[in-house]
């Protein structure tokens, strides 16, 4: 979603993301629908978008569940220590974003630092051996660890850390595992291909974030960031956050805010005051992705992309740009749509 662009282009916008929506529905079958047998490796994800990229690599081999409900907050999910080790205790593997990120992984590590339950835990140390670089948040100069698996970079580092421990613990259906990574890294080329021609005249944009959260995804796409308002989630803004993001915006610093929906649904009177001061915004539906993480910075790529800052001129000239608008968000639909197919295409060939 776009802030203060003309009525044509919000409308035209929500239509896009209802045809995304349709588009991007899983092809796997969830747990429920499987005929899952013994000799499965059972992997426990954090949450929903790591277990999206176990079922990509694992397939047919691999019974992946998360322990986090994909609506719940994760920063806010503390179930009792005796539910943690009961549900770990059935696990091959588990999966984790970082040790100090959400305070289940917390509880997570701890657990198995004590020795109460023997499982091989993955986290963000493995996914740096597997190719992440970690960024540094320009608020703090401190690690970013919010994010990085909602981008294309996270996503082939967090494949890889997988398919590499599968492979250990399954040294027969090793090819399997490395032939799946294949065809998922393949996609994310693919992906990272389109969202180069989509921006291929965007690259002097520069953004400012609400929070570290869309960091990695900014970096996928290859623009600037000026500032991040808060430097972490769940934190309220000071008066001179405020003032400074205005400055920000107001002074052309930055082009425009890009910021999450889950970051608005916690903030409503941001976009309030960005409203009342006719301040420019990109709201990113992060929700949507859920169990397509890899679909957020092509999503985030389609938006900028089509994007239309309002201005007197451009209500004067409001027919032309809505029709050249209107061109362009189907262009960069198609873009899109054409890629899921790949992915579907893929997946049917290898047996999905």
């Amino acid at each position: 979603m776009l802030g203060k662009p003309d009525r044509v282009n919000s409308t035209s916008l929500l239509l896009m993301f209802l045809l995304i929506s349709l588009q991007v529905a899983p092809c796997t079958l969830s747990l429920s629908e499987e005929s899952i047998n013994d000799e499965k490796i059972v992997v426990l994800t954090v949450i929903e978008q790591l277990a999206s990229v176990v079922k990509e690599v694992g397939g047919e081999r691999v019974k992946v569940e998360s322990i986090i409900p994909s609506n719940v907050d994760p920063h806010h999910y503390e179930p009792s220590l005796d539910i943690i080790i009961k549900t770990l205790s059935q696990a091959d593997i588990i999966v984790t974003t970082a040790q100090h990120h959400f305070p289940v992984e917390e509880k997570i590590h701890q657990i198995v630092s004590e020795g109460l339950i023997k499982v091989r835990v993955l986290s963000i140390s493995d996914y740096e051996k597997t190719g992440l670089r970690l960024l540094r948040n320009p608020k703090t100069n401190d690690f970013n660890i919010h994010g990085f698996h909602l981008s294309i970079g996270g996503l082939r580092a967090i494949a890889l850390a997988v398919v590499e421990e599968l492979a250990i613990i399954d040294k027969v259906n090793s090819l399997y595992y490395y032939e799946r990574l294949n065809t998922y890294l393949g996609n994310l080329e693919k992906i990272e291909r389109t969202i180069s021609l989509l921006l291929k005249d965007k690259r002097g944009i520069k953004v400012l974030l609400y929070t570290p959260l869309l960091q990695y995804v900014v970096e996928d796409l290859g623009l600037g960031i000026t500032s991040i308002v808060v430097s972490e989630l769940d934190v309220e803004p000071t008066e001179k956050d405020v003032s400074e993001m205005l400055r920000s915006l107001g002074g052309g610093e930055a082009d425009y805010m890009l910021i999450s929906d889950i970051e608005v649904s916690q903030n409503p009177k941001l976009i309030e005051l960005l409203d009342r001061q006719s301040l420019p915004y990109v709201i990113v539906p992060l929700s949507r992705f859920t169990e397509t993480p890899q679909l957020v910075s092509l999503s985030t790529a389609v938006l900028i992309s089509s994007y239309i800052p309002t201005s007197s001129e451009s209500l004067i000239g409001f027919s032309h740009y809505s029709l050249l608008l209107i061109f362009s968000i189907i262009a960069n639909v198609i873009f899109l749509i054409i890629i899921i197919l790949l992915v579907i295409k893929e997946k049917k060939h290898h047996g999905e």
